[in-house]
């Protein structure tokens, strides 16, 4: 089981979860991601996501569940949405992960936070977003400490499109498919399916655009060798 949690609202939660989904998912491993809030309606909604059974839908080989729990799932993330008072599921996951907005004055109530859940047993994540680079050293040495650590989340707006930073999350968890490490992110499968499926005719005319490209370049490097072949005959006849 994994916990994320934001400290403030509109810090990320969703977003990360649905990433690190889509990163296990991609490790050939079985995910779910349970949401104690309802953003999973509005989202299947808009990206045509296959209703499973109520309030639970499938894309892209991961389950989205509305408070409820895929017991199949070999892996389960928990979006939280705030952290509140109610740390029943936080306690008791393997994995727990607190998303920050990075923004100073968004980061008022983190020591209060801090000091209420170091008083649990197990260690935690920090994952900041949206930091720059040039305040990140300084965060990583305040925050760190023996069960605190911290991380950075990487900005990628598409919620179905993953880092490899995402191993850091699950390391000693997950053991990662061997991949190619300088490919930094991973393009989620179902967006071109989805995109095949919903625009077949513009598919097939830009398959026909490139066809009578590729065929026009040809048929005119033909007539460009044709051509040199006949001028280099008039040249060579008279010499002859």
């Amino acid at each position: 089981w994994i916990a994320v949690a934001g400290l403030t609202s509109g810090c990320g939660v969703t977003s990360a979860a649905m990433h690190l989904a889509a990163y296990i998912r991609q490790q050939d491993q079985d995910v779910s991601v349970t949401e104690c809030a309802d953003v999973f309606g509005l989202l299947a909604e808009h990206y045509q996501w296959d209703l499973i059974a109520e309030d639970s839908y499938q894309w892209g080989g991961v389950l989205y569940n509305r408070n409820q729990i895929d017991e199949d799932a070999e892996y389960t993330i928990f979006d939280l949405g705030v952290l509140g008072d109610n740390l029943t599921i936080w306690e008791q996951c393997q994995i727990r992960i607190l998303v920050v907005d990075g923004k100073p004055y968004r980061m008022q109530n983190l020591p209060e936070q801090l000091k209420r859940l170091r008083e649990m047993s197990g260690d935690m994540i920090l994952a900041f977003s949206f930091v720059p680079d040039p305040a990140k050293p300084l965060l990583r040495k305040q925050y760190t400490s023996e069960h605190v650590k911290v991380w950075f989340v990487p900005l990628e707006p598409d919620l179905f499109q993953t880092s490899y930073d995402y191993q850091d999350l699950v390391d000693g968890y997950i053991e990662p498919v061997t991949v190619d490490k300088k490919e930094s992110n991973i393009l989620h499968f179902p967006n071109i399916m989805k995109y095949a499926n919903q625009n077949k005719g513009k598919l097939t005319l830009i398959i026909c655009i490139l066809i009578s490209g590729i065929a026009g370049i040809s048929l005119a490097n033909t007539y460009h060798s044709y051509k040199d072949n006949q001028i280099t005959q008039m040249v060579m006849e008279p010499m002859a």
